[in-house]
């Protein structure tokens, strides 16, 4: 079931699709031979069928995951955080979870792939592809939302991304947490379901 506030965005933005970057086109895989349809599977949780993803959109997915990236050089020292894929550390607990989610559902993913956004370099948390239709979407966490100076900074970023067209419940999801409210992963689950499987 949809939470309100994300329902309401919906209906004010008229969603049929998501917005996207300048210069992308709605088709994000390549265009290719007649692929081979994979065999068929259902996701459990959300029926969707994954018979129709066809083997080289799947293979896109893998080669866009793997394909390097330029990552977020600053504060190294923040990774201290280990992840179910040996070579990835993170920031926060929290991410790691998302990592772990993500793996759980096959999503392709970057962390902190670095944008540049009028000028400024501007890692978002995560990058991740749709697994039906393609599309980038961004995830980002904010995981000191009690923390007036990390708001700020987090208020800063909002206004380089919507110049970006990357705006939130549109093509950039956001979770926050609290030192009283931790992630909620049973809505994690269902935002990856939401924009990620379908």
């Amino acid at each position: 079931m949809l939470r309100p506030f994300l329902l309401l965005s919906y209906i004010l933005h008229g969603l049929t699709g998501l917005v996207l970057q300048e210069g992308e086109s709605h088709d994000k895989y390549p265009e290719s031979e007649e692929p081979k349809s994979l065999s068929e599977k259902k996701n459990q949780k959300t029926g969707t069928d994954l018979s129709s993803i066809t083997a080289w959109k799947t293979l896109y997915q893998k080669e866009w995951s793997m394909q390097p990236y330029r990552r977020n050089e600053k504060y190294p020292e923040g990774l201290k955080y280990s992840t179910i894929i040996p070579d990835l550390k993170v920031r926060s607990k929290a991410e790691a979870d998302l990592v772990s989610r993500y793996c759980h559902f096959n999503i392709p993913f970057r962390y902190e792939e670095v944008n540049i956004i009028n000028g400024e370099a501007l890692a978002i948390d995560f990058t991740l592809l749709n697994i039906v239709s393609g599309r980038k979407l961004y995830w980002d966490h904010r995981g000191l939302s009690d923390d007036p100076g990390y708001l700020k900074k987090v208020h800063h970023c909002e206004k380089l991304y919507l110049e970006a067209g990357i705006i939130p419940w549109v093509n950039m999801i956001v979770t926050t947490e609290t030192k009283d409210a931790p992630l909620d992963l049973q809505w994690v689950d269902t935002l990856i379901e939401f924009f990620l499987l379908s």
